[in-house]
């Protein structure tokens, strides 16, 4: 686990995602609620914070890789060679 000082606020995860606060603390509500897609968090009294590996986690967990439809693929090649 983080030392105390390295948590990160909702603010901070929020510029970190580059989306509202509010969407931060709906992903921890998820979370809280068992939903594997949430945010976890660390609960300090009524604040949440948040672990900056688990947000690094998150991140990559939901990362998505973009192709280009036009870029020929490896199967496209693939068959051109065999003709």
């Amino acid at each position: 686990m983080a030392e105390i000082d390295e948590l990160l606020t909702p603010d901070e995860v929020a510029a970190i995602l580059r989306v509202p606060k509010e969407s931060v603390l709906r992903l921890a509500k998820r979370a809280a609620d068992g939903d594997p897609s949430g945010l976890p968090f660390v609960k300090l009294g009524r604040w949440k914070r948040f672990e900056p590996a688990e947000v690094e986690a998150f991140k990559q967990r939901h990362r998505t890789v973009v192709v280009d439809p036009m870029a020929p693929s490896k199967a496209s090649a693939s068959r051109k060679r065999r003709t």
